[in-house]
């Protein structure tokens, strides 16, 4: 049994699908064998997988024009592996139906969210990738979503066979081997970007109580620089200069969670949410919003709140600060938890997938 897997995500650096699919791949049984249609990339988790090196090259220098040649000629040996059909199964990683009037081989696709369709800001910027999604969902033989919350919501835009829709969770990162000093103090620690949909403002609204209250807790940002609207925003508030945003490493990342008092997820609306993972790895209370997968994902090992709600987010938060027997046992909860989350178990689900795909 062959799989071909679908270039787009695997092109990109580093990213949640990518870590997905190489996550998936590094545990197979050796009875599915695995191709890649992709020539060059960058990605890290490429880089560093213990899977054998089965095509993708690195160009160790940059140049102008870099990025614009690897898509194309990743897209021509892309149609050329689809074309020449030396596979059994070809396995989607991104909404990309160019291959959908190739020779036709059964199609498995993993639907990681529907974002782009649920929160409505997307859905007039996002229109195009929304009808490419909804292309392959319907042509695909099998589908696999990575949480109920994301099945329940496909088939509520998708009137498609519920039977051909597998939930199969992501793997659990492995804790850090590194622990870095703490360099911040006494944080709460918010990771991601900050969409609209990530609720962000309103989350800082809520806990800036805190910060004002105790000018030694500080807010950390795993993610972009704020651009001038935020620092204005954390500047009306008071607050600017216990709030910072940093890009970092895994090694830092895993550092903060470490260290953190705190780890908060406020978001309205995700297809998983890794960093409640990567928190349970490294020892730290989560404290999230009671909505989407959230609860399908951390069970009771959070602490939730209404997202929509300052009073809520600030009491839950609160809670945890000041109870320090709670966030022994949330710490305690989220490792038992892990155990639930396994690369080995989703490649044998993934396998299984397969096996019903032929």
């Amino acid at each position: 049994m062959k799989i071909l897997y679908d270039y787009p995500a695997l092109s990109q650096t580093h990213g949640g699908v990518s870590r997905y699919i190489c996550g998936i791949i590094e545990q197979l049984d050796p009875e599915v064998k695995i191709d890649m249609s992709i020539l060059f990339t960058d990605n890290i988790y490429i880089k560093n997988s213990q899977f054998p090196k089965i095509g993708p090259f690195f160009i160790k220098n940059d140049f102008k024009g870099k990025i614009k040649l690897e898509k194309i000629l990743n897209s021509l040996y892309a149609n050329y592996k689809i074309i020449r059909n030396r596979y059994d199964i070809f396995h989607a990683t991104y909404s990309e139906p160019y291959f959908l009037l190739k020779p036709k081989k059964p199609i498995v696709v993993t639907i990681h969210d529907m974002i782009n369709e649920m929160v409505p800001e997307y859905k007039k910027s996002h229109a195009k990738h929304i009808e490419s999604k909804k292309k392959l969902i319907y042509s695909s033989t099998q589908i696999i979503t990575v949480t109920e919350n994301t099945k329940k919501d496909l088939l509520q835009l998708y009137p498609v066979d519920p039977n051909k829709i597998t939930v199969i969770h992501h793997g659990a990162p492995a804790p850090a081997t590194k622990i870095l000093k703490n360099e911040f103090g006494k944080y709460l620690l918010y990771v991601g970007r900050r969409s609209r949909y990530k609720n962000f403002r309103l989350f800082v609204e809520a806990i800036s109580t805190l910060l004002l209250e105790d000018k030694n807790l500080k807010l950390v940002c795993v993610g972009q620089p704020f651009d001038l609207n935020e620092a204005t925003f954390l500047e009306q508030l008071g607050i600017s200069q216990q709030v910072q945003a940093l890009s970092v490493s895994d090694d830092l990342l895993y550092s903060l969670y470490r260290h953190a008092v705190v780890f908060i997820f406020p978001s309205i609306y995700e297809g998983f949410g890794i960093p409640i993972l990567e928190a349970f790895a490294n020892n730290c209370p989560v404290c999230l919003s009671h909505s989407s997968c959230f609860p399908e994902i951390a069970g009771n090992a959070a602490i939730y709140f209404d997202p929509e709600d300052k009073i809520s987010i600030l009491q839950s938060v609160q809670k945890v600060i000041t109870d320090k027997a709670l966030s022994s046992e949330l710490i305690k909860l989220g490792s038992e938890r892990l155990s639930m989350f396994t690369w080995k178990k989703a490649a044998q689900q993934t396998a299984d997938v397969y096996r019903k795909t032929i």
